[in-house]
């Protein structure tokens, strides 16, 4: 055991580098191609990006989940998924190329075929990649995939900035993503040290289709109820709605991928190696909830304080409509930050059936809810608000659900996050206290944003210290576990 928690400690070393380095990079990017671009062109992209990643995550049938969870050593299986994936990626390519002209009627907008169109290749270049990235998240090797991700997001950016700068709209967007895809399955042939063989055998896959296909049905429900949003809005608000809403949606995005992502992709493998252990498994999660609070929780709290000065200096006064949009976004992500790693939770625990079964009643419910708001109103504010009651209502049974499955109770998870929850509720006073007094001194807001962000800082850390924060304790044990690259070190408990 000894082994498995020092190599989860590189491998989440590694993960939580890659998190922060290329969330940093392409939060970068963004900030700059929204500058260059315009909320329209964005819209464009929008739907066409909804239609790319739900054949993306159709295409592996679920088989990537059993190819990292499962033990087998009988190496034509692996191969047998691989090869499975990649069938995949050319019907589903397919399929997308010739939805494409659907997608121009429901949008009413012609370029939203060409867009699509090129997701279609992206889909199916991108198919050859996905196998050799599972094996390697097996090992819990994080290493190679950092440095993949890295150059590969760095060169796909600067050529998309170019390409926005000469003019080339929305067509930067798409290269972006047909370079970062290019590269990244040229770096995986080169880095991966696991090479498929040409060996199909359905006979090996036979006995993990049940698990395969609870994965990607929950994913494709999660993937309705995440996006449905983004196809409503296409149709009956706009291009220029949407493009609000999508770059303000992205912002939720962020902490979940930089923060949650980081735990979530470590937890998954190395959580099915004691999935046997449910007292461990549960006692881990607690402090991983715990760790994630430490951090999200004043990062969002205190986006929503300071954002209007943020929309401003970061994206510029043509996108300040999405300040009231964002101020919803970034209540409900401090919980969202904790219910995304639940998935790999109930993956990793053989719980996938419950799971499933509370996303049939609580996807539709949300579903509803957004229905209801574009009807009704058809302003993306209230599509942004009814989201966000509708997913903290939905919050409770879900981790009801969860503490049930892994031996604890689901007060157990709110006792976790009580503690940075407070503090982070305590600095959000002393930040809307200052941003009164600028606004009244007639600070700029970049100047507000900066004295904010370092208040926030100082009082979030300070009241941690006075405090004696055992999560902050833990995070900082844990910094340096992984500042000494892991070695004889054991997760805090």
């Amino acid at each position: 055991m000894t082994g498995l928690k020092s190599k989860s400690i590189q491998a989440f070393k590694w993960n939580v580098l890659s998190q922060v380095l290329n969330q940093i990079l392409i939060l970068a990017i963004n900030i700059i191609m929204v500058r260059l671009l315009s909320p329209d062109e964005f819209g464009i992209i929008a739907l066409p990006f909804v239609s790319y990643t739900f054949f993306r995550m159709l295409q592996d049938f679920g088989f990537t989940d059993v190819m990292i969870k499962h033990n087998d050593t009988d190496q034509s299986l692996y191969s047998s998924i691989y090869w499975t994936i990649v069938i995949g990626g050319l019907v589903v390519s397919f399929i997308n190329y010739i939805c494409s002209p659907l997608l121009g009627l429901w949008t009413q907008h012609p370029d939203s075929v060409e867009v699509n169109k090129w997701f279609s290749l992206v889909i199916l270049i991108g198919s050859f990649s996905i196998g050799l990235e599972g094996m390697m998240r097996k090992e819990l090797n994080f290493k190679f995939p950092f440095f993949i991700e890295f150059f590969a997001n760095l060169i796909a950016g600067i050529a998309a900035i170019y390409l926005a700068y000469i003019g080339w709209s929305w067509k930067a967007i798409v290269m972006r993503f047909l370079v970062h895809i290019i590269l990244q399955l040229a770096f995986n042939i080169i880095y991966t040290n696991w090479k498929p063989s040409l060996v199909f055998n359905t006979k090996s896959l036979r006995p993990h289709l049940q698990f395969a296909m609870l994965s990607i049905s929950e994913q494709t429900l999660n993937f309705f109820h995440r996006n449905i949003d983004t196809v409503l809005i296409s149709r009956y608000i706009g291009s220029h709605a949407l493009g609000i809403y999508d770059r303000s949606y992205k912002l939720l995005l962020f902490p979940l991928q930089q923060v949650s992502g980081a735990f979530s992709k470590v937890m998954f493998p190395a959580f099915s190696k004691i999935q046997d252990d449910l007292p461990k498994v549960g006692q881990h999660f607690l402090h991983i909830v715990a760790l994630i609070s430490v951090i999200t929780f004043p990062m969002m709290l205190g986006l929503y304080v300071l954002c209007e000065e943020f929309v401003y200096v970061v994206f510029g006064s043509q996108w300040m409509e999405m300040v009231p949009i964002i101020k919803l976004f970034a209540i409900i992500s401090i919980f969202q930050s904790i219910s995304t790693i639940t998935g790999s939770i109930f993956s990793a625990t053989d719980n996938m059936k419950r799971l499933i079964r509370y996303s049939l009643y609580s996807k539709p419910i949300s579903i509803l809810a957004i229905f209801i708001a574009v009807w009704l109103h058809k302003d993306i504010y209230y599509v942004a608000l009814y989201i966000t009651v509708t997913s903290f209502i939905m919050m409770f049974p879900l981790w009801h659900i969860l503490a049930k499955s892994i031996g604890i109770r689901s007060i157990d998870i709110w006792l976790a996050i009580l503690p940075q929850l407070g503090i982070s509720l305590v600095m959000v006073l002393g930040l809307t206290g200052f941003t009164y007094y600028a606004h009244l001194a007639a600070y700029s807001h970049a100047l507000t944003l900066s004295i904010g962000i370092a208040l926030g800082i100082v009082i979030y850390t300070g009241l941690l210290f006075i405090s004696g924060n055992k999560a902050a304790k833990s995070a900082w044990q844990l910094t340096k576990n992984l500042l000494s690259k892991g070695q004889n070190s054991q997760m805090t408990t």
